[in-house]
């Protein structure tokens, strides 16, 4: 792991070749160090360090720090893979969502909104049955609003999985049906119960 420039290449190729000529003369250097970070099959990242042609040639302490660098690195770009394709899903799944005629909203231990859906941020914006803030949730009748509080609370206080269903009111008289599908084990993102909540 981690190589000279000169165990790679001979300076007399090296100063015949286009990379010399097209990039490293341009900025005035030619000693290099690197390292191979990763080969996925269709791209290879490396790490290199440049120095100019009159410094020193690079040693075996810098050697020694790249040997210790790399992997640190490399752990960095595994994480940052793993985040971005779980942003890629997760957008994924927000968009699928917001598809849906049906209003979904995901809250927190402490009925905090995490995320609503297209169809809930409608309703919500018309009033009409439930309002949805970072406060938390809020249906058009108080006794509504405490009956589906009351419904949260008793949920996050369980060990087993549970889904329940009630009507709410709306403006004008009429019902609207409001599902709470409560899993035990949540997927919010401190690892605490949630409860996903479909109008």
């Amino acid at each position: 792991m981690g190589r000279y420039g000169n165990e790679l290449v001979d300076d007399s190729d090296l100063l015949e070749s286009e990379f010399y000529h097209d990039f490293l003369r341009h900025y005035g250097m030619f000693r290099q160090c690197g390292a191979v970070l990763g080969d996925s099959g269709a791209a290879v990242s490396t790490i290199t360090f440049l120095r100019e042609r009159k410094a020193k040639s690079f040693g075996y302490r810098q050697l020694g720090l790249l040997r210790i660098l790399v992997p640190e690195i490399q752990n960095a770009v595994r994480v940052h893979r793993v985040i971005a394709e779980a942003r890629r899903e997760t957008a994924s799944l927000a968009e699928a969502l917001d598809m849906l005629p049906t209003g979904v909203i995901k809250v927190d231990a402490r009925g905090k909104p995490l995320y609503f859906n297209r169809a809930a941020r409608e309703i919500s914006k018309s009033g009409a049955s439930l309002s949805v803030s970072s406060a938390g949730l809020t249906a058009f009748s108080h006794s509504d609003s405490q009956r589906m509080n009351l419904a949260l609370a008793n949920a996050m206080n369980r060990d087993v999985r549970l889904t329940t269903s009630f009507r709410i009111r709306k403006k004008g008289g009429d019902a609207s049906v409001l599902m709470l599908a409560l899993p035990s084990t949540g997927v919010a993102e401190d690892g605490e119960h949630c409860t996903i909540i479909c109008i």
